[in-house]
């Protein structure tokens, strides 16, 4: 639509004043495209009024790889909705509650989100009780990967809920107390998942990729390396989870949703940016 608009644009700047388009992470990153290739992009570097993307970050990808001057790039993150209210939390100390949201595919590494927490709970000798909220095409192999990790390991416990409504996610948010969310995915932008989960101040663990950076840290959670390994997510969860801060994380956790990706706040922002560009 965007490349379309460009070309009625070019051909008719009457009927067509501007064009503007805004950037996810499928239609940001060329690297994770079938054979790198990410067509009808560069071309239009100068034709387009506005592209808009979720991060810094990505914006300083799109000029660096597509050629497309700042003026044109801006910054308009997404952002959730916060919580009415929340669910008082208690840390039981003899359980630990993780959470994870993606597609069962293969870029997501939940694997990697299992064979953690097996080697965790044993490290520690501790409880772990998993609930993964998503389907796809890996979903029955990984419930069988997760059943032969628990058959040697009884102090794992999962839960694989298939997709959920973005409405039932949230009242699961809202009813269960959940000690941390982990993110393992190989690409990502800055996910909604990761920002609802904080917004009910859950610390998080997540890679070093796409956005990410931007929202996870070391005073929400733990920012871990772009393909970490099974030890380094391990040994995250045990540095949060056990941490004298956990507190401070799970209050720095809800501080930083509410005061950058507040739904209330950034909408409104975008159609300010989205008013103020001018007809050519």
């Amino acid at each position: 639509d965007c490349y379309a608009a460009c070309e009625l644009k070019n051909k008719n700047k009457n009927k067509i004043k501007a064009v503007v388009s805004r950037s996810h992470r499928y239609d940001l990153y060329e690297d994770f495209r079938e054979n790198a290739y990410m067509p009808l992009k560069r071309q239009y570097s100068e034709k387009i009024t506005k592209v808009f993307l979720l991060t810094k970050s990505a914006s300083n990808y799109y000029n660096r790889t597509y050629g497309y001057p700042n003026n044109v790039l801006d910054v308009a993150s997404l952002g959730v909705f916060l919580p009415e209210k929340t669910l008082l939390y208690s840390k039981s100390g003899g359980v630990l509650r993780v959470l994870s949201v993606s597609n069962c595919i293969q870029i997501k590494r939940i694997d990697k989100i299992i064979d953690a927490l097996d080697v965790f709970s044993k490290a520690n000798h501790i409880e772990v009780r998993w609930t993964h909220i998503g389907n796809g095409v890996l979903l029955e192999k990984l419930k069988q990967h997760t059943k032969e990790v628990v058959g040697g390991n009884k102090l794992l416990k999962y839960n694989f809920l298939g997709f959920l409504p973005n409405t039932e996610v949230k009242q699961l948010l809202s009813q269960q107390s959940f000690d941390l969310f982990i993110n393992a995915s190989e690409s990502e932008g800055v996910p909604v998942s990761i920002m609802e989960a904080m917004s009910y101040s859950i610390p998080v663990i997540a890679p070093d990729v796409g956005g990410i950076s931007d929202i996870v840290n070391d005073l929400t959670g733990k920012l871990l390396s772009s393909n970490p390994s099974v030890k380094e997510i391990a040994d995250a969860v045990q540095e949060i989870y056990y941490s004298s801060s956990y507190p401070s994380y799970r209050e720095n956790a809800f501080l930083m949703v509410k005061e950058n990706y507040n739904a209330d706040s950034n909408y409104i922002n975008f159609i300010k940016k989205l008013s103020q560009i001018p007809n050519e």
